[in-house]
């Protein structure tokens, strides 16, 4: 099966999970490569493909832990021996 060369803005937001708006504001800023196809607004495959390659990778869920001070308990605080 051939891949799609364009994908329309529905399309878009279906495949990267977003709402219409962030659609635009990626478009606005740069990040996404909008064109006209008759009166339809497509984005190339490619544009598509570069955005999602260009993501940060997804933080650890340890790594707000790991980066939180060490926190010494009290003394008052701890069991008796």
């Amino acid at each position: 099966m051939l891949e799609p060369l364009v994908y329309r803005t529905k399309e878009c937001c279906d495949l990267l999970r977003i709402k219409p708006t962030t659609f635009w504001k990626l478009v606005k800023e740069g990040k996404l490569e909008a064109r006209k196809l008759g009166g339809v607004t497509v984005v190339p495959a490619g544009s598509l493909k570069r955005f999602a390659e260009n993501l940060p990778p997804a933080a650890s869920p340890w790594a707000a832990y790991r980066a939180a001070p060490s926190v010494e308990v009290p003394t008052s605080w701890q069991a008796p021996s």
